[in-house]
């Protein structure tokens, strides 16, 4: 991922601020889903990664109300909105890229919901991270989503534009990697049932979503619209973690 697409990225995840309450169902699906693993902690600090608008963020606020937070998106207009709903004297907004993020010291909880697909390089990202709380809990997309939309960019012969993410098994093998004192994944599929291609192309747009690295040309995109006319079922692959370390 060049520094170019990630400006891209940013700028899609601005542009969607507005549209991402109405449109972000998943996403408020898998912060419920996350924090049903993390309610049993006690974290005095506790920074999240990718905010967005504040799911997950007012989940934690509501349950850990002693700690202070330091609270992060890569997008501005994201964290804006998440700061305008979620402020208080104990939270710290702060934009970054959860990648290189400037934290000097040990913090019991690093969180963050249906970001780090967006790393550029996620095994590092994970391995300093995790060296940097003593519990990180995460949700991030596995490699068998968006099944049926990939399955058909190959049968029609198109460059698909989805992220490449990881597969169950390289998540285990990373987490089991990265954590001396155990690590729990609990995944979830979800399904969205769209009325054509158009309509899932719109969702993802909404949310900021919008994978920059392949464009479709109109020919190819003609192909994809006229493939869903009769509707398209799509699946989110989610995986839920939290690593522990001492």
């Amino acid at each position: 991922m060049t520094k170019g697409i990630k400006a891209e990225i940013i700028n899609n995840f601005n542009e969607a601020a507005v549209t991402y309450d109405e449109h972000a169902a998943i996403q408020k699906q898998t912060a419920i889903h996350l924090f049903a693993q993390m309610q049993m902690l006690k974290p005095k600090s506790i920074l999240e990664i990718g905010c967005g608008t504040g799911f997950l963020t007012q989940l934690m606020q509501e349950h850990f109300s002693d700690s202070t937070y330091y609270i992060s998106d890569i997008a501005g207009n994201m964290l804006e909105r998440c700061r305008q709903k979620q402020d208080s004297p104990t939270s710290n907004f702060f934009v970054a890229d959860g990648e290189l993020l400037p934290i000097s010291k040990k913090l019991d909880l690093i969180a963050s919901n249906l970001t780090f697909q967006w790393f550029q390089d996620f095994e590092t990202a994970l391995f300093n991270l995790s060296r940097q709380a003593k519990t990180l809990a995460f949700s991030t997309l596995l490699d068998g989503t968006f099944s049926g939309w990939r399955q058909k960019h190959t049968e029609l012969g198109i460059k698909e534009n989805a992220l490449a993410m990881q597969s169950i098994e390289q998540l285990e093998m990373l987490c089991k990697k990265f954590s001396n004192k155990g690590y729990d994944i609990i995944t979830k599929t979800i399904t969205v049932k769209f009325n054509n291609a158009s309509e899932f192309i719109k969702s993802l747009r909404y949310i900021g979503a919008v994978a920059t690295s392949c464009k479709y040309s109109p020919s190819c995109l003609k192909k994809l619209l006229k493939a869903f006319t009769q509707g398209i079922t799509i699946n989110y692959d989610v995986a839920h973690c939290v690593l522990q370390n001492s």
